[in-house]
């Protein structure tokens, strides 16, 4: 049964109910009141720009400055304004088991680094949304105090132009439906695998960060697009995948999305492809 007007009003000029009370009041199951809610959503926070770039898995400082500007020359070649990155925008080597602690990166560093980095993307974006990954998560798990997202980002830039978000997705509306654009807590050593999976669990388009691979492929059902997103990480710099392992080894890259869905691109150091 097709939505009308007055449900809509209702569902977004009532935030404070929730899926349960929105369900008996328009006698709608609350599966449908929280698609429903969460596509009005996505409609009203996603209208001001057409193209947007999606990347993930930076961790400053140990990105590429490389594929910063590739970024940043794939964004003025197709006026790109908004940028979304989607979790581990930086390392946090100091509270991570994994880092050589004979030279750990101190967070201030870290922070005065991924500053820079902010600074030189709002040359080009006018919008930047940040999504926390686990290890954004290190640093809110160690406090062991409440602290937000939010509120830790603005210590590394205070801008209205830089947005967060508390969960480890948003979602994105186009003309073929919904993105989830996200950092899992799951981590599979096959690729694209956790981003299949969540397609069908959730009904909606996949773009994951957290992988570290890049790749595109159909959800099982054949309904839904699966993305693995790469990064931007220089994989020279960081300790721990220097090691012996039978992890694969991890592929930057970004996708460059138009939300008519007229085309998708996945960039990669060595090649473009255009779906």
């Amino acid at each position: 049964m097709r939505w009308s007007e007055e449900e809509d009003k209702i569902i977004l000029n009532n935030p404070h109910l929730n899926s349960q009370e929105l369900s008996e009041l328009l006698n709608r199951s609350q599966k449908a009141i929280m698609h429903r809610r969460a596509r009005l959503k996505a409609n009203s926070n996603n209208k001001a720009s057409s193209n947007v770039l999606i990347t993930s898995d930076w961790h400053i400082p140990h990105h590429d400055k490389e594929m910063l500007e590739l970024l940043l020359n794939t964004a003025e070649e197709n006026n790109t304004r908004e940028l979304i990155i989607a979790g581990d925008f930086l390392n946090l080597d100091i509270i991570s088991r994994y880092v050589n602690r004979d030279a750990p990166v101190t967070i201030d560093e870290e922070l005065r680094e991924a500053r820079e980095v902010i600074n030189t993307l709002l040359l080009q974006f006018n919008k930047i949304t940040v999504i926390p990954g686990n290890h954004e998560r290190r640093i809110l798990h160690r406090l062991q105090t409440p602290l937000s997202f939010s509120a830790f980002f603005k210590m590394i830039i205070n801008d209205e132009r830089v947005n967060t978000v508390e969960n480890d997705f948003i979602l994105l509306d186009t003309a073929a439906g919904i993105f989830r654009i996200c950092h899992p807590r799951n981590y599979s050593k096959v690729k694209l695998s956790v981003a299949v999976q969540l397609a069908d669990l959730y009904h909606q388009h996949i773009i994951a960060g957290h992988s570290h691979s890049l790749g595109f492929t159909f959800s099982r059902s054949g309904r839904f697009l699966c993305f693995d997103c790469g990064g931007l990480f220089d994989e020279n710099k960081i300790d721990y995948i220097q090691d012996t392992t039978t992890h694969p080894s991890w592929a930057q890259g970004f996708i460059l999305l138009k939300r008519d869905l007229s085309e998708i691109k996945l960039f990669s150091p060595v090649a473009c492809l255009s779906l």
